[in-house]
């Protein structure tokens, strides 16, 4: 009965916490239509995501079940709105690296710190569209932005070396969000036994 009552805590925690994600990438994607914020996004994502992921990752009984599950669903919700496979199979890979670490490192803020650096692919694979999609993704956007837009996209999508910056701000970005979260966190996760 506990095994089952686990389960059914994990898919609640996971549908919760997949919304709280989504919904927050969602939110701060709409400043990539501000030009200089658009490279930035992914590190800004990190930082702000830190604090519920770290809370989600502690929670979980499952954690490969869990981190898939719900990067599954914030590539699919990308997927849906539009033009992002890309995101979508980056998601679906880090949820299962993520939930691997999780899974066979013990569950301390050591682990939780890692596994949510690994998972700083996720928002920088969001803008990887404009990399391996090009042509497609400039004609839809180019449906809803400014003729300066466009240009500053094709400027920034002229080389390679722009989408390297992009993952390792994601990088770097979740790894910040992690030192915050541990931060934060420290008196809950001191309360649960993880410290």
């Amino acid at each position: 009965m506990e095994k089952k009552n686990s389960l059914v805590r994990d898919l609640v925690y996971v549908g919760v916490f997949g919304a709280i994600y989504t919904i927050i990438v969602f939110m701060l994607a709409c400043l990539g239509y501000i030009p200089v914020c658009m490279p930035l996004l992914p590190f800004i994502m990190g930082i702000a995501l830190g604090i519920p992921m770290f809370l989600f990752y502690s929670k979980i009984d499952r954690p490969l079940l869990g981190c898939f599950l719900v990067y599954f669903i914030f590539g699919l919700m990308t997927f849906l709105s539009g033009r992002n496979l890309p995101c979508f199979i980056a998601a679906m890979i880090a949820g299962a690296v993520v939930g691997i670490v999780l899974k066979s490192l013990p569950k301390n803020m050591k682990s939780l710190t890692i596994a949510y650096t690994i998972s700083g692919i996720v928002p920088s694979s969001v803008i990887l569209p404009l990399w391996v999609m090009h042509d497609e993704y400039i004609k839809t956007t180019s449906q809803m932005a400014d003729q300066a837009y466009i240009e500053f996209l094709e400027k920034l999508s002229s080389s390679n070396w722009p989408i390297v910056g992009i993952y390792i701000g994601g990088f770097i970005g979740s790894f910040i969000g992690a030192l915050i979260a541990r931060r934060a966190m420290k008196k809950h996760f001191k309360r649960i036994g993880l410290v």
